[in-house]
């Protein structure tokens, strides 16, 4: 979703205009964000929020750059 959405109503190539990469956990996305590996990855609020809240990363460590609109349940991509 992040990717496209970047694409579509951005019109930006996320790889290209951001140090970014998919793949990894969600934590170790975070984790990358904040140490400055990275510009830019993917993870979830109730991830972030965990963590956030047994002090791994900093609360402005990372900023949220977009959200999707909820989803009901997690998101399962086939």
């Amino acid at each position: 979703m992040p990717t496209w959405y970047a694409k579509e109503v951005w019109k930006i190539d996320p790889k290209t205009f951001w140090k970014y990469t998919e793949g990894a956990t969600h934590a170790a996305n975070e984790v990358a964000v904040q140490s400055g590996q990275v510009d830019l990855a993917t993870d979830f609020d109730r991830n972030r929020n965990a963590m956030v809240a047994k002090g791994v990363i900093k609360p402005d460590g990372t900023k949220i750059v977009w959200t999707s609109d909820p989803f009901p349940n997690d998101a399962i991509v086939v």
